[in-house]
């Protein structure tokens, strides 16, 4: 909902187009410093209570930012709203890669990553058009209270059932008792090394290209005087191409392997972003208009990362240790 707002917000505060996109990095950068907390927080809370306090936090942060008078004050927002944000994943993909088998998980990654990108789809339109008519600030404060709504609804269904003692019991059958046995962190890292040196590197490389598309769509569409409702428009034709391509996605992860998923969306999202890049040049070339071009640029990035939906994940659960995937993943 605020992936085109968040970019245009930090820059109304008077931070720079520089500025206004490390602006977005940050809440990505501090998600994955908080990755090995919330694997610890996953052990003691468990699933449903890892995941009510990550959506509880980051809807405190959303509204905190919503308020925020300077790109410092955004920044503390963002800071919690990556944690947040660490938090939920962690439980997430966790409590996935205990209860799927590995033949299955290209697939049911998939199916989970679909139900979040249609959110995607409609979000940046939703958050547009509040942006347009009430303000940036009310987008994101609505996304805050959004949050605060999803916490509630886990915690009545999971904590209040006792799901937490029920999620314990099926992953500590699922691993044969060694969830509860976890090795420590620097061995993990020395023992896996060839892991972390290639599927490591490679998601991290995935992960910068995913998150460029959330902060450059926006600049460029903002830098050629497009309003906030025709840039939500944009992010969500880029979401429609991704949801598109998310079934393919989970079919050819397991069927064909991750790596001939993995090196094509990259190509096809590099392609994306050289439209992006070269606006006047294509532009020239091909008759279209600028707002036009951002619009088939989104398009084709959309549909590069479609191709690699739920890869990130994918790769973690494969190479997570048995009794230690909360800290790995």
């Amino acid at each position: 909902m605020i992936v085109q707002v968040l970019p245009l917000f930090a820059a109304s505060l008077g931070g720079s187009v520089a500025l206004a996109g490390a602006a977005v990095s940050v809440e990505r950068l501090t998600s994955i410093i908080f990755s090995v907390p919330a694997g610890i927080a996953f052990r003691i809370l468990g699933a449903g209570g890892t995941m009510t306090a990550g959506a509880a936090i980051a809807g405190g942060a959303m509204i905190l930012a919503s308020q925020a008078t300077s790109v410092g004050q955004l920044l503390v927002g963002l800071l919690l709203l990556g944690l947040g944000n660490a938090l939920w994943k962690i439980a997430r993909s966790t409590f996935i890669r205990m209860a799927v088998p590995k033949h299955l998980r290209g697939r049911a990654v998939s199916f989970n990553t679909a139900v979040s990108r249609a959110s995607q789809v409609l979000g940046p339109s939703i958050g547009g058009f509040v942006a347009t008519r009430q303000g940036l600030a009310d987008a994101m404060l609505l996304r805050g209270c959004l949050a605060g709504v999803a916490a509630a609804f886990v915690f009545i269904v999971a904590c209040a059932n006792n799901r937490r003692a029920a999620d314990t019991i099926a992953i500590d059958k699922r691993d044969s008792g060694t969830l509860n046995t976890p090795q420590p962190i620097c061995t993990l890292v020395v023992e896996y090394r060839k892991a972390y040196l290639t599927a490591g590197v490679s998601t991290v490389f995935l992960m910068i290209v995913k998150l460029c598309r959330k902060a450059l769509v926006p600049l460029v569409g903002a830098s050629l005087g497009l309003k906030p409702a025709i840039i939500g428009a944009d992010m969500s034709a880029m979401g429609i191409a991704d949801l598109m391509l998310v079934p393919l996605a989970g079919w050819a992860m397991d069927a064909r392997g991750r790596k001939a998923v993995g090196v094509p969306a990259m190509c096809i999202m590099a392609s994306g972003f050289a439209m992006l890049g070269a606006l006047p040049l294509v532009s020239q070339v091909t008759g279209l208009t600028a707002a036009w071009l951002v619009l088939t640029s989104a398009v084709v990035i959309g549909a590069g990362s479609g191709c690699a939906s739920g890869l990130n994940q994918v790769l973690g659960m494969d190479h997570a240790p048995s009794g230690a995937a909360d800290s790995a993943t």
